[in-house]
């Protein structure tokens, strides 16, 4: 189950768009019909909605640790500084804290990240660079020569996605305090996708190369 985000008004749309790009459940405050509620009640609309409260306003960071202190439960908060992380950077953050993480990881406690990830931005053009290679690779005709490419370039993506793996854990794990399995999640993930491509890249034509086959 992945955790779905309450967005603060203080939050640009271009990262609210950006996450529902990338299939994150996010539901923004405008939306909400939640524009200008004072803070308490942001943060009490998100636990009743069972989302997670993403905002740049240090106003409601200061709510949410009032409560941790106090003990007053809540969906748990996300707080990006504005001027230390560009849009993609809090786009990829929120990603993975969206698709690595259950709701019970995130439940009454405060995530402060003060800078994004580094240099992420590189290393996702790179996997979507292979992810572009596969779908080319699936409109050419079916030959042993074109099988040996999908392999090679499965080999490369699988790599690549490793070292984001890794990357995310290394990043976010010590400051936004991940669980420890938030790396294998989102391997999980990409396998996923992976799949859905190899079925794309190889089809039942590629039968007729195999031993099966009888070539």
């Amino acid at each position: 189950m992945s955790v779905s985000l309450y967005i603060d008004e203080n939050v640009g749309n271009a990262i609210t768009h950006g996450l529902r790009l990338r299939g994150v459940d996010v539901l923004s405050t405008l939306e909400d019909g939640r524009s200008g509620s004072p803070d308490p009640e942001i943060l009490d609309r998100a636990t009743e909605l069972g989302r997670c409260l993403f905002s740049q306003d240090r106003d409601l960071l200061a709510e949410a640790r009032k409560r941790n202190q106090l003990g007053i439960p809540f969906a748990g908060v996300v707080y990006i500084h504005q001027q230390k992380a560009t849009i993609g950077e809090c786009v990829l953050g929120l990603e993975l804290i969206a698709f690595a993480c259950e709701p019970a990881d995130l439940a009454n406690r405060v995530e402060y990240r003060a800078e994004a990830v580094a240099n992420a931005p590189d290393l996702e053009t790179e996997i979507d660079s292979a992810y572009g290679a596969i779908a080319d690779l699936s409109h050419l005709p079916a030959t042993l020569e074109r099988e040996t490419q999908v392999e090679q370039t499965f080999a490369r993506l699988r790599e690549l996605q490793r070292r984001e793996a890794e990357q995310f854990r290394q990043q976010f794990e010590d400051n936004l305090m991940l669980p420890l399995d938030a790396g294998e999640r989102i391997l999980g993930r990409s396998r996923n996708l992976r799949k859905q491509l190899e079925d794309l890249a190889v089809p039942d034509s590629f039968a007729l190369l195999s031993p099966e086959g009888g070539l």
